[in-house]
């Protein structure tokens, strides 16, 4: 096997049902940024039905003339960048390729989301500005987009510095804050203002935004309670819940206004809810062990040993207005069934795996990696109605003798008023030599 590529997301095949073919049409495609939808992607390759590749324009768009939903989609998007450790002072090349696949979709305009790569060596975004807090409180902040922002933060200080470490590339920014007292983690026990503003970004790039005043106004509060259980026979490693308040409009952001976290199987959480900015969440998760399972469990360096994760169980619900104690029932994993860990993986290899009732669509998640030596990984996500598939051929293709992989099956479900993203521990096997 030689490598062709390497890639944090590397293949996202989507299974949809489509009615029979229909007259030929103009299908339009954009490609936009997973961390910022709002962001088209140039030079993005696509070709429908195995045919000629499209390249993507400066707003991310890609036009198929003449196909009969419904049509495979193949979209390329080839990365390459240097980094650097104290291993590999001089850098080292790493060569990411992710490659999706969507096979019978059935629409004249489609939106998939690419990788938006814009990991640089230092900030490239500065936030300044200032916020009328009252004097010895203390003020959190949080910006949206948060891939690319450092989460929340506290200050005394009503004149505020943050420094960004991806670009930020939209039409505007939200910078948000309230006003309180956060002892412990930043998480508030008391909230007496808060207030958002929305920036917009010159040229749809963040270089320093300067003077950002951000307003407060009294807000009221009130106290909530998570309260959550382990699923019966998850080993707990770690657990907890949070609350915190979202926005619809800017669904990146949110400001945390409690946490609790321990290893038990049960607990209790509390926290507040802010009336009348945003919305507040209310989530809970529990999370089994991991371990190592080769290499040397001491090693310096990641690519030194190979390690899997435990299962893990989340749930997040809107908090409807009026209630002070929200209950969590976390729902049990998938186990992995086939195959055995540490096996020599093939073509033909099946990953099997438990029902879970009630759902109705897994994730398979397959990734590898190079042992011994940075550079190189492999990752591909498989969605299906079954609890078994076969990694399709293109897949090994792309990976090197030799690599490690691990997997595991998630769940991930959202509505407007819950989401729940679980997964199982993972399994492990090699690529032969």
């Amino acid at each position: 096997m030689t490598l062709k590529a390497a890639a944090p997301l590397a293949l996202l095949i989507l299974l949809t049902v489509a009615p029979a073919c229909s007259d030929p049409v103009s299908v339009q495609v954009r490609a936009v940024s997973a961390y910022n939808v709002s962001m088209g992607m140039s030079g993005i390759r696509m070709r429908a039905n195995e045919g000629e590749w499209i390249t993507t324009d400066q707003d991310g768009y890609a036009v198929f003339e003449g196909l009969s939903p419904p049509f495979d989609l193949e979209i390329d998007q080839a990365h390459e960048q240097i980094s650097r450790n104290a291993a590999f002072p001089d850098g080292y090349t790493s060569s990411h390729r992710n490659l999706w696949r969507l096979l019978a979709v059935d629409s004249r305009e489609l939106e998939v989301k690419v990788d938006q790569y814009d990991v640089v060596d230092g900030p490239t975004c500065v936030v300044t500005g200032h916020v009328d807090s009252t004097a010895g409180d203390e003020v959190v902040f949080d910006i949206s987009h948060l891939i690319a922002g450092p989460g929340n933060w506290a200050t005394t200080e009503q004149d505020f510095e943050v420094e960004l470490s991806y670009q930020l590339r939209t039409s505007e920014v939200g910078v948000y804050a309230m006003e309180g007292d956060f002892p412990i983690s930043g998480f508030p026990t008391r909230v007496t203002a808060a207030g958002r503003m929305d920036v917009p970004l010159p040229n749809g790039e963040c270089g320093t935004l300067s003077n950002v005043d951000v307003p407060l106004s009294p807000v009221t509060t009130r106290p909530l309670a998570l309260q959550f259980a382990a699923p019966a026979g998850l080993e707990v490693l770690a657990s907890g819940a949070i609350v915190r308040q979202r926005f619809d409009d800017h669904p990146e952001a949110s400001l945390f206004v409690g946490s609790g976290y321990g290893a038990e199987a049960q607990g209790t959480v509390s926290g507040l809810v802010v009336e009348g900015f945003g919305d507040a969440w209310g989530s809970a998760w529990a999370s089994g062990p991991g371990r190592i399972v080769e290499g040397d469990p001491n090693a310096e360096w990641w690519w030194d040993q190979v390690s899997v994760s435990g299962a893990h169980s989340e749930v997040s619900e809107r908090v409807p207005a009026g209630v002070s104690t929200v209950s969590f029932e976390l729902p049990a994993p998938p186990v992995l069934q086939a195959p055995e860990d540490g096996v020599t993986l093939s073509r033909d290899t099946v990953y099997r795996w438990s029902a879970v009732p009630g759902v109705s669509r897994y994730t398979f998640d397959i990734g590898c990696e190079r042992f011994g030596r940075p550079g190189g990984n492999v990752q591909a996500h498989i969605q299906t109605a079954d609890t078994e598939v076969t990694v399709p051929s293109f897949v090994y293709d792309m990976v090197e003798p030799g690599m490690r992989c691990t997997w595991s099956v998630l769940v991930d479900e959202q509505t407007e008023t819950r989401e729940r993203y679980f997964h199982s521990a993972e399994g492990w096997g090699k690529v032969p030599e």
